[in-house]
């Protein structure tokens, strides 16, 4: 949302918002089938340490928080095909060897990043169709640190086509 203001400075807001819908589900809303990761617990709508998810300064109300190496499992109550996040260490993270993400449907990888660091991110949308459990897994770099490793899910949802769920 951008305002102009009398001054003929430019505000801009940003906040996010998310309109649930048949079409639409927010993966913080599935409930997590089985998760192992190394330290904590993976959090919804929050980081590892019950912080705001903050990737690169940007701050996010939905997501999951979790701690590399760390892997999540859901299963899909319908069908969806298309898989949405943006995806990085979090803030408090800062440090550490970096770590990828892996999205997984059904055992078979369909997603990998490239080793992320502190300050990157990535949108990204994963083709999902016909996965009935859903895998996200996180893995660390060479070096592991309790400290870093705090890896982001933010914005994540899913997407059916219309009829299609």
């Amino acid at each position: 949302f951008e305002c102009l203001m009398p001054d003929s400075d430019t505000l801009a807001l940003k906040k996010d918002f998310f309109v649930e819908s048949p079409e639409v589900m927010l993966l913080s809303e599935l409930k997590m089938e089985s998760f192992e990761q190394a330290w904590g617990q993976p959090q919804k709508n929050a980081t590892v340490e019950h912080r705001k998810i903050t990737i690169d300064k940007e701050v996010f109300r939905y997501g999951i928080g979790s701690h590399a190496p760390s892997f999540m499992k859901f299963a899909l109550p319908r069908s969806f095909n298309k898989f949405h996040a943006t995806i990085g260490l979090d803030d408090e993270s800062v440090g550490g060897d970096g770590a990828s993400f892996i999205v997984l449907g059904d055992n078979r990888e369909l997603f990998r990043s490239k080793r992320m660091y502190s300050t990157e991110k990535q949108t990204i949308v994963v083709d999902v169709t016909g996965v009935h459990v859903l895998e996200l897994r996180l893995d660390e770099g060479d070096k592991h640190a309790k400290d870093f490793g705090h890896g982001d899910w933010a914005n994540a949802w899913l997407e059916a086509t219309r009829g299609k769920f």
